[in-house]
């Protein structure tokens, strides 16, 4: 499929088209050289060991952050290893100090980092990358310029700023990213399928043209069998399905461990969420869950969930 057209007079949308045909350490040395380096470590480095010796709970941050330029800071490392700013994640896969110093920080605005995780997602065919980009990045960026959603906190206002498109705009860049990821995990699909059919051939000792004929075969019996083949097709749809509800609620078990022994779900409602955080905390504080309601009420559901997760942590 063709890339949608590009308004010539936008100069804003080519420059970050552009970026699309780089690869993701020229788009990295790119944001480099237009931003500058990170003066600060994104963590303390005494705080980050004590943290892996779980000696604390939390981890100190460094005096890295440009919000108040509309700018992003991203982790360069993220093409080896996911979520690095995570404390959760680190926790678990103990990441090397080296990718928290100020040498592998780079600044970017939010296209510019949409881009960042839609090419790692592509050199990587899917492994890394993704889950900033659909949980994330994307969404934000849908709800500022696309719904015209305008942030409360005022870092956020600067970062909506920055990075301005307009609505047309931002659907042809997220089309045209969009088509990349497709296209990668298709790359991803092929070579998993390539090795098996390699594997089949040589278990069923056969030589290739032997192999081919032998598919051909076979092809020729699931066309006969068509009516059957369909009932297949709508199985492993139901498959797929219920195999992706697996997948959705192993990724948020692996952001929020505590969840799964309290049986909170990744689809959770934000209503729920809140009569929790109720239960929990705020019951003395507020006098009614809508009153808490009222008082979250531009908290992100992220925000929300990872307070809920600490309460739990410290039950």
């Amino acid at each position: 499929m063709k890339n949608l057209p590009i308004n010539n007079n936008s100069e804003k949308l080519n420059g970050y088209m552009s970026l699309l045909n780089l690869s993701y350490s020229q788009v990295v040395q790119y944001l480099l050289n237009k931003y500058g380096l990170a003066n600060s470590d994104y963590f303390s480095e005494k705080s980050y060991e004590r943290f892996l010796k779980r000696e604390i709970k939390s981890i100190t941050k460094g005096k890295f952050s440009r919000t108040n330029e509309g700018l992003f800071c991203h982790h360069i490392g993220e093409d080896k290893f996911e979520n690095l700013s995570n404390i959760k994640f680190i926790k678990v896969n103990k990441y090397p100090f080296k990718y928290q110093k100020k040498d592998r920080l780079v600044y970017c605005d939010l296209f510019e980092h949409l881009i960042l995780h839609a090419l790692i997602a592509k050199e990587t065919l899917g492994k890394l990358g993704l889950r900033g980009y659909k949980f994330y990045i994307k969404p934000i960026i849908e709800d500022w310029y696309i719904d015209d959603l305008e942030p409360e906190k005022e870092w956020m206002k600067t970062c909506k700023v920055k990075a301005f498109l307009s609505s047309k705009e931002t659907k042809i860049i997220l089309y045209n990213i969009d088509q990349i990821i497709k296209k990668a995990d298709k790359r991803r699909q092929m070579r998993v399928f390539g090795y098996k059919d390699l594997h089949r051939r040589l278990n069923l000792n056969m030589n290739i043209k032997e192999y081919n004929n032998f598919k051909v075969k076979k092809q020729n019996m699931k066309n006969e069998l068509k009516f059957i083949h369909i009932k297949l097709l709508k199985r492993r749809e139901l498959i797929k399905k219920e195999k992706e509800l697996v997948i959705k609620n192993n990724i948020f078990y692996n952001q929020y461990p505590l969840f799964r022994k309290h049986k909170i779900i990744h689809s959770v409602s934000r209503k729920s969420i809140l009569s929790m955080l109720f239960n929990l905390k705020y019951k003395n504080i507020v006098s009614s869950k809508k009153e808490l309601n009222s008082l979250k009420i531009n908290d992100l559901r992220d925000e929300l969930l990872d307070e809920l997760h600490f309460l739990l942590e410290q039950l």
